[in-house]
């Protein structure tokens, strides 16, 4: 099997097992005796889902229009979810931090095959994780 083909397999195999995650965590957390889910944690949870099945759908929809925005999603879960780890991280921190990597290796597998410089990716991952952040202090204060 040629690097290609092999990165592309591990692409699916990370944002599959990152997307099982979060919605694994998601469930975990959501289920909790007494937890009131609405509006919060409700928000964050939904943002968790979404953002993991934006990360899907890049690995569907990759190949077609607008290519750079979807090579990007990875990265871009992977920053959301950087925010939550750090915010979260003696909570639901711990339990998402796998997704986390998982989504980011998928970015890194992805740019390598595709023979793009990671370095732009990596700075969408972390502007990603500050407007997650500037989010979350929104949301917590309104």
């Amino acid at each position: 099997m040629d690097k290609p083909n092999l990165f592309r397999i591990l692409e699916w195999i990370f944002v599959a097992f990152g997307a099982i995650v979060c919605a694994g965590v998601v469930i975990l957390f959501a289920s909790q005796p007494g937890q009131r889910l609405w509006p919060l944690p409700g928000i964050y949870f939904s943002e968790i889902l979404l953002v993991s099945a934006l990360a899907v759908a890049s690995l569907i929809w990759k190949n077609t229009a607008n290519p750079a925005f979807w090579q990007a999603l990875p990265w871009v879960a992977g920053g959301v979810l950087f925010s939550f780890v750090i915010a979260g991280a003696f909570s639901i921190g711990l339990f998402l931090s796998p997704a986390m990597l998982a989504f980011w290796l998928a970015g890194v597998f992805s740019d390598r095959r595709l023979n793009i410089n990671m370095a732009s990716h990596i700075a969408i991952a972390l502007l990603s994780a500050l407007f997650q952040v500037f989010l979350i202090l929104l949301i917590s204060n309104v």
